[in-house]
């Protein structure tokens, strides 16, 4: 029997049976392929959705760090700015701020890109070069301050003596035959003047180096930070970026110089007054 003969002997029920079998079949087939090409598309879409969620998790944290780094940057500066008034003996106020700013740089380097790393890194080596300049520079304040502190102790010691002998020699003044005891406190009394003069002299001398080691400070704090000024733009466009935002490198470069400049010319500006 050849095939023509084979399917004209099929009895006209079992085609329709056929023809169900064969329509289940394609619905089969057509759903099974329609979900493995959705269950594709899904996978993707989660893949993709997990990949967004973590840039998206990235990028808050470097919000998070990078605007703490810039509070930190404000706060080293004005710490530099300081540190010549600051009490040398305490060790809290000389050195918590710039221990928070080198934290700070230390966490934006582990969530930076690479080139930003490099250039944080490099702001960061800047500062703490800066800061143990100053520091240096300050050291000069600092002792006379701690001499006219002495000074001022030294003062009021022998004010305190004279005052004591004041009083003295009025309930003496009081007393009969007080005559001997009167002039042995006038003799005291005026063995003070001359170390009170003397120890005036020295706290005018003192004071006067005191305020040009301020002024000679406050110059090169204007010189320390302007050198900066130009790595610290860099930063500021490499972290702009980061966010996706508008660089214009060279207008931020441009602009750092104007205010390099701005800086030194107060500074010059400032010392020539305070020499007038």
């Amino acid at each position: 029997m050849d095939f023509i003969g084979f399917v004209n002997g099929i009895p006209a029920p079992l085609w329709g049976l056929a023809g169900t079998v064969v329509g289940v079949f394609g619905t089969l087939g057509a759903n099974f392929l329609s979900n493995r090409s959705n269950d594709k598309r899904f996978v993707r879409q989660l893949a993709h959705d997990a990949t967004q969620k973590a840039k998206d998790r990235a990028m808050q944290l470097r919000r998070e760090v990078y605007l703490t780094a810039v509070d930190e940057v404000v706060a080293v500066g004005e710490l530099l700015g300081r540190l010549a008034v600051l009490d040398p003996t305490d060790s809290v106020a000389l050195t918590s701020k710039f221990n928070s700013f080198a934290r700070a740089c230390s966490r934006v380097q582990l969530v930076a890109s690479e080139r930003s790393r490099f250039k944080i890194a490099e702001l960061s080596g800047a500062y703490a070069g800066i800061f143990l300049e100053l520091m240096g520079e300050a050291s000069v304040a600092h002792k006379l301050k701690m001499e006219i502190d002495i000074n001022r102790e030294k003062y009021g010691d022998l004010q305190s003596e004279r005052t004591r002998l004041i009083a003295a020699m009025r309930d003496v003044g009081e007393l009969k035959d007080s005559k001997h005891h009167l002039g042995s406190l006038l003799r005291s009394f005026d063995s003070t003047t001359s170390p009170l003069e003397i120890v005036a002299t020295e706290y005018l001398i003192l004071s006067d180096k005191h305020n040009n080691a301020l002024t000679a400070y406050g110059a090169m704090v204007g010189v320390k930070m302007a050198e900066v000024m130009g790595l610290q733009a860099e930063v500021t466009a490499l972290l702009r970026s980061e966010f996706d935002l508008d660089v214009d490198l060279d207008s931020i470069k441009r602009q750092a110089e104007e205010q390099r400049q701005r800086v030194l010319q107060a500074s010059e500006a400032f010392l020539r007054r305070v020499k007038e």
